[in-house]
């Protein structure tokens, strides 16, 4: 794991697939009784500047959960996706 102030990474050694990979996610923030979570692809198809939108959305709104998606009206894709 990888922490810097209120981060943290969680890096598996194993290729377990991408489901393994949330469950460990999730579990973890769930032990560690994480305040929020974001949720992200690693290949760079989501931008990583909405973040503090979301995450102003999440602490101000009283939404439980926030989603971004390309398929939706005002969303797109990051300018880096090849």
């Amino acid at each position: 794991m990888e922490s810097k102030g209120a981060v943290s990474v969680l890096h598996r050694k194993e290729k377990d697939g991408l489901g393994r990979a949330y469950v460990a996610g999730m579990t973890r923030a769930l032990a560690e009784n994480t305040d929020l979570v974001i949720q992200m692809d690693a290949d760079l198809s989501h931008p990583v500047s909405v973040i503090p939108t979301m995450v102003d959305r999440i602490r101000n709104s009283g939404a439980a959960l926030v989603i971004g998606s390309r398929y939706v009206a005002g969303g797109s894709t990051a300018a880096e996706w090849p």
